[in-house]
């Protein structure tokens, strides 16, 4: 089920060992993933979750304002998801489908979204050049 939210503390400097083994690149000594580094994001992320109105998703976009390997940070806020420190009780939203694109005429003519053009069918392509019948004249 994962730690309970209180394991996390925002302002705290201790990393728990879960979280050295569910997020395991900021640990293995690498220059730019630090343990000070994870830090950083993990109050960046509780720290907007903390601001978020009750009841509202934090999306992992929201956290795109701060600067970073963008894959790094998604895990970091998977982890503290899944263990219930942001986004406890809340499902993520999805994203309604996008509507087709509707044609619209340009001078008479429909035209349709690329999407539409890859359906249509097209024109084959002009037959080769003719080749100038063979001499049979000889030396």
């Amino acid at each position: 089920e994962g730690l309970p939210a209180w394991t996390v503390d925002l302002d705290s400097d201790l990393i728990t060992e879960d979280e050295r083994v569910s997020v395991p690149e900021f640990f293995c000594g690498r220059p730019v993933k630090t343990p000070e580094r994870y830090l950083a994001i993990r109050r960046h992320l509780m720290s907007l979750w903390e601001r978020q109105p009750e009841g509202v998703y934090l999306k992992k976009t929201a956290c795109l304002g701060f600067k970073g390997d963008v894959n790094a940070i998604s895990r970091v806020h998977t982890y503290l998801e899944a263990i219930g420190v942001i986004n406890k009780g809340l499902a993520p939203m999805t994203t309604p489908p996008k509507e087709p694109t509707k044609s619209r005429k340009r001078g008479g003519a429909a035209v349709t979204s690329n999407k539409d053009r890859s359906k249509k069918t097209r024109r084959p392509p002009p037959p080769p050049p003719a080749l100038a019948p063979a001499s049979d004249t000889g030396p």
